[in-house]
C-alpha cells in the first residue's frame, strides 16, 4: 500500500477547478492559495520547478504536452500585483483562463479591448458606511465615483463595517479595484499586518464571473465569504486541512523533503506534522501535573477520535498523539502522565524511530514516548540558512538537541563543529545524526553534554573560537538547580556566547517563546551586544517558513565586528 499518497493529497488539477476546457484554452475555478503569475511561459517540463501556480500545475497535469508549448494567463491574472506571498491566501481565487496559444490570447484581448468582455467580482471590503445621513451621503460618492470608472457596484449584504460587494467591469486588472477601494476609504480583507484590521485567512477578492462571445464562465462564490461577514466560526476542520495541503503543493511534491508541518491549527489548538509516511498530531490541552486520570483520559479520548479522521483523510502509516500542556512552563514528564502514548493511536506500530530527508539530509524522530520527536521542523529553512553559509566556519551549536544545525553545518563544509546539550540520549541521537550523513570524525565533530550556561566560559578559558554560534534555547528549561526562562534570561546567554565568537562572527538567535515576538528578540540581541562590550554592525530577520505560517519561530542572524 502506498502510505501518503502525494497524488491523491498534491494531484496537479482537481477535476473540480475545470469550468471548461477548449482546444487551444482553459478555464478554471482557482483557489486563493494557488498563484497566477503574469505573463507568458513556456511548457518547459525539465527546467521549470514545481511552484504552487497553475503553470506549474498544468505542466505536471500534461506530461506529454511540447515544452515549445506556450501558456498564457488572460483577464487580470496579476496576483502578483496584490501581495508578497501569493502561495500562502493572498491570490484571487475564482475564474482563471489559461490560453495555450499566443493568437487564442490575442483574441481574448481583442474581445475585452472591444467591450465585448464583462467581468463580475465578489469583494469583501472594511470601512463600508453604516445608515446614518453622513454614511447614506458617502455611500453615494462611492456609487459615483466607480460609476466613473465605468465600474458597476451592487452592495450584497453589510454587517457593520464589513460588506460583500459585487463590481463588473469590462477591463483592467484587479489589483486596479484593490487600488482605487482603498482610495474611497475600504480596505479588501485579507492577511495582513495591520493591528487596526482583524486578520483574515485569505484575501477576499473572487472573480466569479466571465461573460464574452465564448460563453459564460463561472466560478460559485466561496462559503467563507459569509463565515467573513458574519464574523462566524472559521471554517471547518477538513475546509482548513485542504487549503493547508494546497499552500504546502511545493513541499509535498518534493522527494528531498520528507518532514514538514501539514497544519498549525489555532482555532483548534492542534498541529498536525507529516514525518515520512506517519503523522504526529499534538493538541493544547489544559493539563498539568496535578491532572487526574479522568481529566487525561477524557483529552486523549478526544484525541483518538481526531487522529482516526486525520488518518484515514491523509492515508498515513500512523498516527501518533502527543498531549502538549497550554502553559510552556509547565514541565511534566509527558510519558508518565499520560501526555504521549508510546504507541501509535491510529495505523501501524512502526518501531522506536524513523528517518526523515530535510533537504537532502537524513535525519532520525522517535514518533512515541515524550512530546520531542528528535528535530524541530519550523527550523528547516533556518538549517538550510546555516548549510549555505557556514563553509569553512568553525560551528558552535548551543543547546543542539540531536545536533540537526550542526550536521547541516557540516554538510556545508564547516571546518568544525561544537554541539553542547544538556541530555545525554538527544546527543546519543545527535551522533547517529551524523553517522547517518557520512560525518564519523568525532574529533571534527564534537558533542558536549553539559550546562551550556557552565561550559561557554570553560570554552572561552581554554581560548576556542568560532565564527558562528547558534543559540535556540526551550522557552524554559531547568538543569539540577538551574532555570533558564528565554523572556528574562536570553540577553545574558548572548553576552555569554560573544565571548565565544571571533572578530567578525555571526550569530544565529532563535526563540519560539509565545512572549518573544521579533522585536523584542532584536532588542534582547541589542542588550547582550551591549552586556558584552561588542559592536553589532547588521541584523537579518529570518522569515518563518512556508509551513509555519504563523511565525512563532522568531529568528535572526546578527553580525558582529
Amino acid at each position: 500500500m502506498a502510505w501518503f499518497d502525494a497524488e491523491m493529497l498534491w494531484p496537479a488539477l482537481p477535476p473540480a477547478w475545470l469550468l471548461a476546457e477548449h482546444g487551444d484554452w482553459l478555464a478554471l475555478d482557482k483557489p486563493t492559495d494557488v498563484a497566477c503569475p503574469p505573463g507568458m511561459e513556456r511548457l518547459d517540463h525539465a527546467q521549470h520547478p514545481r511552484r504552487n501556480d497553475v503553470f506549474s500545475r498544468l505542466r505536471r497535469a500534461e506530461p506529454e504536452a511540447p515544452a515549445s508549448l506556450p501558456l498564457c494567463a488572460v483577464f487580470d491574472p496579476l496576483d502578483g500585483d496584490l501581495a508578497q506571498k501569493p502561495a500562502s491566501g493572498c491570490a484571487v481565487s475564482g475564474v482563471c483562463i489559461l490560453s495555450r496559444r499566443p493568437e487564442t490570447s490575442e483574441t481574448f484581448t481583442q474581445h475585452e479591448a472591444q467591450g465585448r468582455v464583462r467581468l463580475t467580482a465578489v469583494v469583501g471590503v472594511h470601512g463600508w458606511p453604516g445608515d446614518k445621513h453622513a454614511d447614506r451621503e458617502r455611500r453615494d460618492v462611492l456609487a459615483r465615483r466607480f460609476a466613473e470608472l465605468a465600474l458597476t457596484l451592487r452592495q450584497e449584504r453589510v454587517q457593520g463595517p464589513r460588506a460583500l460587494l459585487t463590481l463588473q467591469y469590462a477591463s483592467g486588472r484587479c489589483f486596479d479595484l484593490v487600488r482605487e477601494l482603498a482610495r474611497l476609504g475600504l480596505t479588501v480583507a485579507g492577511p495582513r499586518d495591520d493591528p487596526l484590521l482583524p486578520r483574515a485567512p485569505r484575501l477576499f477578492l473572487h472573480r466569479s464571473e466571465v461573460a464574452m462571445p465564448l460563453g459564460t464562465l463561472q466560478a460559485p462564490v466561496p462559503p467563507s465569504f459569509s463565515r467573513w461577514l458574519a464574523d462566524a466560526e472559521p471554517e471547518p476542520f477538513e475546509e482548513r486541512l485542504d487549503a493547508a495541503l494546497r499552500r504546502r503543493y511545493t513541499l509535498g511534491m518534493t522527494q528531498e523533503t520528507t518532514a514538514f508541518r501539514l497544519l498549525d491549527s489555532v482555532s483548534d489548538d492542534l498541529t498536525i506534522d507529516r514525518y515520512g509516511p506517519d503523522v504526529v498530531l499534538s493538541s493544547l490541552v489544559d493539563l498539568n501535573e496535578k491532572a487526574g486520570t479522568a481529566a487525561v483520559q477524557a483529552e486523549l479520548g478526544a484525541g483518538v477520535a481526531m487522529a482516526r479522521r486525520i488518518g484515514e483523510r491523509l492515508g498515513a502509516r500512523s498516527v501518533y498523539l502527543k498531549l502538549r500542556p497550554r502553559q510552556t512552563n509547565t514541565l511534566v514528564d509527558a510519558v508518565a502522565a499520560g501526555l504521549a502514548p508510546q504507541a501509535p493511536v491510529y495505523g501501524l506500530q512502526v518501531g522506536d524511530a524513523v528517518e526523515i530527508l530535510e533537504n537532502g539530509l537524513k535525519f532520525g524522530a522517535r514518533l512515541g514516548g515524550g512530546l520531542g520527536t528528535g528535530i524541530y521542523l519550523d527550523q528547516r529553512d533556518n538549517r538550510r540558512w546555516v548549510r549555505d553559509h557556514c563553509a569553512g566556519l568553525r560551528v558552535l551549536n548551543t543547546f543542539a538537541y540531536t545536533c540537526a544545525f550542526s550536521v547541516a553545518a557540516a554538510a556545508g563544509g564547516a571546518l568544525r563543529t561544537v554541539s553542547i546539550d544538556a541530555a545525554a540520549s538527544a546527543l546519543a541521537d545527535g551522533r547517529a545524526n551524523f553517522e547517518r550523513n557520512g560525518f564519523e570524525d568525532a574529533e571534527r565533530h564534537d558533542l558536549i553534554r553539559g550546562d551550556v550556561f557552565h561550559w561557554l566560559p570553560r570554552l572561552a578559558r581554554r581560548g576556542d573560537r568560532f565564527d558562528f554560534i547558534i543559540l535556540d534555547p526551550p522557552s524554559y528549561s531547568r538543569v539540577k538547580t538551574r532555570r533558564f526562562s528565554a523572556s528574562s534570561d536570553y540577553a545574558d546567554l548572548v553576552a555569554t556566547a560573544l565571548g565565544l565568537l571571533a572578530p567578525g562572527g555571526s550569530l544565529l538567535a532563535c526563540s519560539n517563546s509565545l512572549g518573544i515576538d521579533r522585536k523584542r528578540l532584536h532588542q534582547m540581541v541589542m542588550d547582550g551586544a551591549h552586556l558584552a562590550g561588542r559592536n553589532l554592525c547588521a541584523v537579518q530577520h529570518r522569515p518563518p517558513s512556508l509551513d509555519h505560517p504563523g511565525g512563532r519561530m522568531k529568528a535572526l542572524v546578527a553580525r558582529f565586528d
